[in-house]
């Protein structure tokens, strides 16, 4: 049996969420992409074969310690409760215990049909586990809490969706699966104990350095709520565009969680949609806080099954309309720091505003229009438009108060250029270059997705080899819809 480093198998899930069971074997297994990085934290022993790896992260082979499980849980589809929806194409297959504290789950994706599945075939495709496992990685790399991507393992074996796509696997890692949806199944059948040992079980994976008591609901709450508010500016900050959330894509720990229809902002754009399930613009950009706070709500109504004593019913109250205050608060942080400032102060806050009007008005490329400032910090507009093309004139009178005020606060023009760089990225993951990247994957030619993977592993990077995903989409190249892809 293979040694993949997994912990003794020690779970606090609630027993009423776990359904045991195996993924079903793959034909020819293929590893075509693995995070070394990522193996080496949590464990993985470095001596594995590229076959053993294969037949572990396909789920043609149970290593040791393994004992693979799939999890219940409900949820919200755009706004519509659905009692019982689960792990319909996952499974988790173990866990690495770090120390004491710190403990991740290895789920497969696409390991074949569980109880869940709803006459679905428990299966993904390429082009899919491949996405999320570039999106995902590009998010760690940014610093943007989020569930990480281990490995793809290809299968000869094809999926039939729209049409025929090749198999693949995807190895995801999470401190705790642990959504929104989750409660809900619980609340759902008025299951108070299971609900208690949930709360706890989220206190002990995903809030350990936090002073919350196992059971301290309201404080927990609260712990989740601040987690959003970090989690959605930090999305919006680079243009970031979920795409589907619904409460079963809702992590209560705080991590990204699902990448299906996703996609990163081009010309900005208030209400940008891409996903084409989304068709009244639920889950559009400028929609995505009100919405996590709409999620928050329905997770506070499970908690007060357990407890709905009015004074506690006030005190969720109050964490939740507190909500969109404080994502409004970090988002114009986070979006003053990429106009290079220290301090988010009104007039800076007014300044972000205008960029962004801006932005709209000349149709310009959000990661673009944020990461070209650094060349415009102590340069007169005029000198940098005979060298750089992409501001419009119109843009000359908003740089003056622009550099006025930057240079109010005091620092060195090359100190505000490293702020600048370290709050814009460059090298993101450009919707017509993954899809072109998914393409080549498809006909067997994993080229571009390995060259795609090295320079969203250093998303600030100027490094001449990853020019060529730096340009915005020529008109012919624009992704107007996404897909989920299952």
């Amino acid at each position: 049996m293979i040694n993949f480093g997994f912990s003794e198998y020690d779970t606090d899930w609630p027993a009423d969420l776990v359904q045991k069971t195996s993924p079903s074997s793959v034909a020819s297994p293929d590893l075509v992409i693995y995070n070394t990085g990522l193996a080496e934290q949590l464990g993985v022993p470095t001596f594995l074969s590229k076959d053993e790896l294969s037949r572990v992260l396909s789920g043609n082979e149970l290593a040791k310690n393994s004992n693979p499980f799939a999890l219940a849980y409900a949820g919200h589809q755009f706004g519509h409760f659905v009692p019982v929806l689960g792990d319909g194409r996952a499974l988790i297959l173990g866990t690495f215990k770090k120390n004491t504290r710190e403990v991740f789950e290895l789920q497969l994706k696409g390991s074949g049909p569980t109880v869940f599945s709803r006459r679905g075939d428990g299966r993904s495709a390429l082009g899919p586990a491949l996405r999320e496992f570039l999106v995902s990685e590009f998010m760690s790399a940014v610093g943007i809490t989020t569930t990480r991507s281990l490995a793809v393992v290809k299968s000869s074996d094809s999926v039939q969706r729209e049409q025929s796509f090749p198999m693949a696997i995807l190895s995801r890692v999470s401190r705790g699966h642990i959504r929104v949806g989750t409660f809900e199944y619980l609340a759902s059948q008025n299951n108070i104990e299971g609900l208690k040992q949930l709360v706890e079980f989220s206190i002990k994976r995903g809030f350990y350095d936090e002073e919350i008591e196992p059971q301290d609901r309201v404080q927990f709450f609260k712990c989740a709520v601040n987690r959003q508010v970090e989690l959605l500016a930090d999305w919006m900050s680079v243009g970031f565009i979920h795409g589907v959330m619904n409460t079963d894509n809702t992590s209560v720990i705080g991590e990204t969680l699902d990448y299906g229809p996703c996609a990163f902002m081009d010309n900005f754009q208030k209400d940008q949609v891409y996903s084409f399930i989304d068709r009244n613009g639920r889950y559009a950009f400028n929609n995505q806080p009100k919405i996590a706070q709409w999620n928050l709500a329905r997770l506070a109504e499970c908690l007060l099954v357990i407890d709905s004593d009015p004074k506690i019913v006030k005190e969720y109250q109050e964490i939740l309309e507190s909500f969109l205050v404080k994502c409004q608060e970090q988002i114009d942080l986070k979006f003053c720091q990429k106009l290079g400032f220290l301090v988010a102060s009104s007039e800076a806050k007014n300044l972000v505003l205008e960029w962004l009007d801006a932005l709209q008005t000349h149709a310009l490329d959000f990661t673009l229009g944020f990461r070209g400032l650094n060349s415009v910090v102590d340069n007169p507009f005029e000198n940098q438009l005979s060298t750089n093309k992409f501001y419009p004139t119109e843009l000359g009178e908003f740089f003056e108060k622009w550099q006025s005020l930057l240079e109010a606060e005091g620092d060195s023009p090359e100190l505000i250029v490293q702020r600048l760089n370290k709050s814009n990225p460059i090298n993101i993951p450009r919707n017509h270059i993954l899809q072109k990247a998914l393409e080549l994957a498809d006909s067997g030619d994993f080229g571009l997705v390995n060259e795609f993977y090295e320079a969203l592993k250093n998303p600030y990077s100027d490094d001449s080899r990853f020019s060529k995903f730096q340009e915005p989409p020529k008109e012919n190249e624009r992704i107007k819809n996404t897909f989920c892809g299952t």
